[in-house]
């Protein structure tokens, strides 16, 4: 009857959702597979070509440079003249060269998609990792909990209800992370359900192995490692033997890291960006309390001391007083920087608008209401992205009472905890993702979130008997009417989104919250409706998710490649090869597609000083080479007179916003040699 016959139930009932029989999963499958079908059409036919943001642009230079060369060193014509203008941001100056702060294997993945397509390549990469994260999330879901609808469910909330699809449309490398993240995940998963000890060994090994060539793509990678450990460590019996085969496994991966940075940065740390200003590192104190709490977990968790504790009030409470004690010692900071991670994480993960009204996101600005606005469009917290995040507190309160599935749900639980700790704790001092609308940083918590979703909803169905089909359609279609109206029929101003995009998920997932929490409770008088009702809210949340991703977010996204693919265009047909083009903070983006032209230089004016722009302009008027600027029209006058004071001008082309010139000076000799020039930059 077709491939879905293999999608047993389990030994689980039909889930009520009318879709768990094989009818319904084979219907959930080929829904999947059109899914697949539209998205590696939309990559080939219909993706805007532009960059979102310099980040984007520089690993489309990575991706060029090790397709021609095998290597890592960018050419800007730093080796010619090293000139602090030539060093772009994301970029550093070791040893007379030029280098990436970005890891190294993303351009090295890229390299065939890149042999083919150009800098598609790096869309149709990313869309082909976004597939493997589908397939890896189902395997997960599938191998935690038994039970192929929900596995199915977890994937459908994935593809259509997250904004994880506008990163496979991309060229960043998250997408390509996330998949090594997932895949690490499920190979420690399949080590922890091993039943032969060698087995899991090898597995872990394995799971060790993906993580650490993973961080190769992002550091942040990393943060899936304490994932791999904890769950051996706490187990009961504990597994002290598979423990340490993940970090073994972790060795070729971050050797070969090591040695690249060596190579750029001149140092072997491999968890490095060459920039102290992007490795935030918690201070001493906040390492030693978070080691302390792991270790007095694992005590309590002890069957021994579990035992001993649950019998006893008292001496439970006497333990707690004990712990407390011990740590008291670290309170004052500890407590300080709490305060400040617990802030900036609601902010990060609930509601934008609760940041103090004092702190900056350049280049996004903040309204007087609190809301942040990047590149004229609102950015969201993770629940105002994602409002059925709520529903995870079913999962919770489930956990929290125990039973076999209580151990499934923790390890789901502590895959995203280190990134959301992290980065509450990392963006009180870094910006927040660049150009983009919603939370690029918590990416790889998608899939295990969406799993954990497709269990909620799996938990609020199975008790109450057929949830009506009428219902979760009319929720579903009554919340993208809603969503339709409120951002694109209604408003009149830009201010009139603020309510559906940053509102109007908050009641969605409040009003979740508390039928999730209530749901999870044992039973009582008509929790059959609260069920019923809670999971009309759930699909109403699910599709309020998916058409912010696809009807505002992506649309948004599009524009800025589009409008930036422009002046990249425009730039590439104007300047021509061996020749030198000044840009500013808000032109230089545009003109890193140059990089496809023969001996273009690009240099960025980002210093009040203008005797090294003199310097760099000189030696290359010197030698022949034309000389271009690239700035916007409202500051060409202030440019001219700080920077050009004796040089002369010609417009070559001009629109409302933007503006190129040739920039020359007459009483400059063209005949000098390349030696005597290098000399002189000297």
């Amino acid at each position: 009857m077709g491939s879905a016959v293999t999608f047993v139930q389990d030994g689980r009932n039909d889930t009520g959702d009318g879709y768990g029989t094989t009818r319904g999963l084979e219907i959930k499958v080929w829904l999947l597979v059109a899914a697949g079908i539209v998205h590696f059409a939309y990559t080939f036919y219909a993706a805007a070509p532009g960059y979102i943001s310099i980040d984007e642009g520089l690993y489309h230079w990575m991706a060029k440079t090790f397709y021609e060369t095998g290597g890592l060193e960018l050419w800007n014509g730093f080796d010619e003249l090293p000139s602090p203008n030539l060093v772009y941001p994301l970029i550093t100056a070791h040893g007379g060269r030029l280098f990436p702060i970005w890891p190294y294997l993303f351009p090295v993945l890229a390299f065939p998609f890149y042999h083919f397509f150009g800098f598609l390549g790096l869309f149709v990469l990313n869309a082909v990792c976004f597939a493997g994260v589908v397939v890896l999330s189902y395997l997960t879901a599938r191998r935690l909990f038994h039970d192929a609808n929900l596995a199915l469910n977890s994937c459908l909330i994935i593809v259509f209800a997250t904004f994880m699809w506008d990163y496979s449309q991309a060229g960043l490398p998250q997408m390509a992370a996330v998949l090594f993240v997932t895949g690490a995940f499920y190979l420690a998963v399949c080590a922890y359900q091993h039943p032969i000890p060698r087995g899991t060994a090898s597995l872990a090994c394995a799971s060790g192995l993906v993580a650490g060539v993973g961080v190769g793509i992002r550091v942040d990678t990393g943060l899936i490692i304490p994932a791999l450990v904890l769950p051996f460590l706490f187990a009961r019996p504990w597994r002290p033997a598979a423990a340490p085969m993940v970090l073994v496994g972790l060795v070729p991966g971050l050797s070969v890291l090591s040695w690249t940075n060596l190579i750029k940065f001149g140092t072997w740390t491999p968890f490095s960006y060459g920039v102290a200003s992007l490795e935030p590192i918690p201070p001493k104190e906040m390492l030693v309390f978070a080691g302390m709490t792991l270790v007095l977990i694992w005590v309590a968790s002890r069957r021994v001391c579990a035992d001993f504790l649950s019998g006893n009030r008292l001496k439970a409470v006497v333990f707690g007083v004990a712990a407390l004690a011990l740590v008291s010692v670290l309170a004052p900071k500890v407590i300080m920087l709490t305060e400040n991670i617990v802030e900036l994480g609601y902010a990060q993960l609930v509601d934008i608008r609760s940041l103090d009204p004092s702190t900056t996101m350049a280049p996004s600005v903040r309204t007087a209401s609190g809301a942040v606005l990047t590149g004229g469009a609102y950015r969201r917290a993770l629940v105002q992205s994602l409002p059925f995040l709520a529903v995870l507190a079913l999962p919770v309160v489930v956990m929290a009472r125990g039973g076999p599935e209580a151990g499934p749900l923790a390890m789901l639980f502590l895959a995203p905890l280190s990134f959301v700790l992290y980065y509450a704790f990392a963006l009180l001092d870094l910006s927040w993702g660049g150009l983009v609308i919603n939370s690029r940083y918590h990416l790889p918590c998608l899939p295990f979130f969406s799993i954990l979703a497709a269990y909620a909803l799996r938990t609020l169905q199975g008790n109450t008997g057929r949830v009506p089909r009428i219902l979760t359609i009319a929720c579903t279609l009554t919340a993208v009417a809603a969503f339709v109206a409120l951002t694109i029929v209604v408003p009149d101003r830009r201010s009139d989104l603020e309510f559906p995009l940053l509102v109007v998920p908050l009641y969605i997932s409040g009003c979740l919250a508390v039928f999730a929490v209530a749901c999870g409770l044992k039973d009582f008088p008509g929790k059959g409706i609260a069920q019923r009702v809670g999971v009309g809210v759930l699909f109403a949340a699910f599709a309020w998710a998916g058409v912010q991703a696809f009807l505002y977010d992506h649309p948004v996204h599009q524009r800025w490649r589009t409008a930036h693919a422009v002046y990249e265009d425009r730039i590439f047909v104007t300047i021509p090869e061996n020749s030198l083009l000044l840009t500013a903070a808000d032109t230089y983006v545009p003109s890193v597609k140059l990089i496809e032209k023969v001996g273009v230089r690009r240099a960025l004016v980002q210093s009040a000083d203008p005797d090294p722009v003199r310097r760099l302009l000189d030696y290359h008027l010197r030698a022949g080479r034309r000389v271009f600027a690239f700035l916007q029209n409202i500051g060409w006058d202030g440019f001219s007179k700080d920077y050009l004071k004796g040089y002369t001008t010609t417009p070559i082309w001009t629109d409302s916003r933007f503006v190129i010139k040739e920039i020359a000076k007459p009483e400059i000799k063209r005949d000098e040699t390349e030696n005597d020039l290098k000399n002189q930059g000297r």
